[in-house]
């Protein structure tokens, strides 16, 4: 083999090596917690997948009908192991993290440079908020598995000098695969419509009539994978869902008058209301203002009355309903995770709870989503050297950040958090670098800082007496 040819195969390798470690450390982790207890949401995609092996059905809830795809995920493994399905569904996350991480690696090279690609692989083989995801039963992961692959080729096909036949079968597979990340959570679904905008205002992609045409690939590949499941809603409840009908259940949970959120324990957010003044005067509520869910006997319907009338509670007291996004978009920001949540709840035994282990994995996770978050906003407004990729990444961006409006939490970050690990190495690797797009950006780094710190303050309050129960 010549000696440059085995030089480059060395160096691709290299670039893997933390996508390796990073599987090792999340099997580490799965075997350290393969005794964990289903909680909430989990043992409900386990009840969904069981009535898709045993009976072939897919099953709404009450309130909410999710996508298909994490249930249909979880389904496959019951059936080929019985009992045994749930750990070998929580090892295929594992192993399907590697896609994860390879994606990051991969993004990371395309936009900046090799450096930055190694240090994104690191920080995602290190990132406890998603390392939890790949142990617990949550479609987190396989949405990640799907999605980042999509965006990736996008990002190839904004790249290329010859948008020829080569960049259309990019676009068909970021398409179906764009598809398949509807089908497991519909916050995907924004996202190729963004993209497809992104085509028609690309120059390098040719004439207007050429990149509508792409832009058209694009979303009819999408749509190849997901309107098969529409059709299968407009025939059991004779209304169209392509994704899923969950917004009426947000609605109820986030535009209300009783604030929620299901990373804090209800006793932390009763007391912070009472001792924080800022939250205090940001979720008083109209007095007797608090709406009931639908009881219409269709559930699509039920979801779309639920949406309805939060619509009208936000135009009856727009004052109340903006002061509280405030408070969701701090929520979405917040330094907390899952990972730290199971640790309050008391899920995670022996090893993880050792003297001192404990600790350290808590404030290592906050630790971490501090620093990701912040140095994510100056790679995005400085680091990029393409208009065209900051408009790919601020899509994705605009897409997990919609919920915003409806409800949030922390696990709403999630599919955007590989993206943010990215932008950071992009800063990390180019700090002593004279990047060219600065002037007006700096402004906007320093007033994106600002406003990162003012969230965390907002939930410190929370926080800090969370830390006190855990520490």
């Amino acid at each position: 083999m010549p000696r440059n040819l085995l030089e480059w195969n060395r160096a691709k390798l290299g670039l893997f090596v933390p996508v390796v470690l990073g599987v090792a450390i999340r099997l580490a982790f799965l075997l350290a917690t393969a005794q964990v207890e289903l909680w909430a949401d989990e043992a409900k995609y386990v009840y969904l997948a069981v009535a898709w092996d045993r009976f072939d059905v897919l099953l709404g809830s009450t309130n909410w009908l999710w996508p298909p795809g994490y249930p249909i995920f979880l389904g496959f493994f019951l059936s080929l192991f019985g009992d045994a399905g749930v750990n070998a569904a929580k090892l295929g996350q594992v192993l399907l993290s590697g896609v994860v991480g390879a994606s990051v690696v991969l993004i990371a090279q395309r936009v900046f440079c090799r450096r930055a690609a190694q240090v994104a692989g690191y920080l995602w083989a290190l990132y406890l908020p998603l390392i939890g995801f790949t142990h617990l039963l949550w479609p987190e992961t396989l949405l990640l598995a799907v999605l980042l692959p999509a965006v990736y080729l996008y990002i190839g096909v904004l790249q290329s000098p010859d948008p020829g036949a080569a960049s259309r079968l990019r676009l068909v597979a970021s398409g179906l695969l764009f598809g398949l990340a509807c089908l497991v959570k519909q916050v995907a679904l924004a996202v190729p419509f963004l993209f497809s905008v992104g085509l028609l205002f690309h120059s390098r992609q040719g004439r207007v009539s050429k990149r509508l045409l792409r832009a058209a690939f694009l979303l009819l590949a999408t749509a190849t994978v997901v309107v098969p499941w529409g059709l299968r809603n407009a025939e059991v409840y004779d209304r169209w869902v392509f994704g899923g009908a969950t917004a009426g259940q947000n609605a109820w949970l986030g535009v209300n008058s009783v604030y929620r959120n299901f990373d804090y324990s209800f006793l932390a957010q009763e007391r912070y209301l009472d001792q924080h003044p800022v939250n205090r005067w940001l979720l008083k509520a109209p007095p007797q203002s608090f709406w009931k869910r639908s009881k219409a006997p269709n559930l699509i319907d039920r979801s779309s009355e639920n949406f309805r009338q939060g619509r009208e509670f936000a135009h009856k007291y727009p004052g109340y309903y903006l002061r509280t996004r405030v408070k969701k978009l701090a929520d979405w920001a917040t330094p907390y995770s899952f990972f730290i949540r199971h640790f309050r709840l008391n899920l995670y035994t022996s090893p993880l709870t050792g003297d001192g282990l404990r600790q350290v994995l808590i404030l290592a996770s906050l630790l971490a989503s501090m620093v990701v978050l912040f140095g994510a906003i100056p790679g995005l407004l400085w680091c990029i050297q393409e208009r065209v990729q900051t408009m790919a990444f601020l899509s994705c961006l605009i897409a997990v950040l919609a919920p915003v409006w409806v409800t949030s939490m922390s696990r709403y970050r999630t599919p955007v958090e590989p993206l943010l690990l990215v932008l950071a190495a992009g800063f990390l690797t180019g700090i002593n670098r004279p990047w060219p797009r600065k002037g007006l950006a700096t402004g906007l780094v320093l007033c994106g800082w600002l406003l990162l710190a003012g969230l965390w303050l907002t939930n410190s309050q929370e926080i800090l007496w969370e830390l006190q129960e855990l520490l």
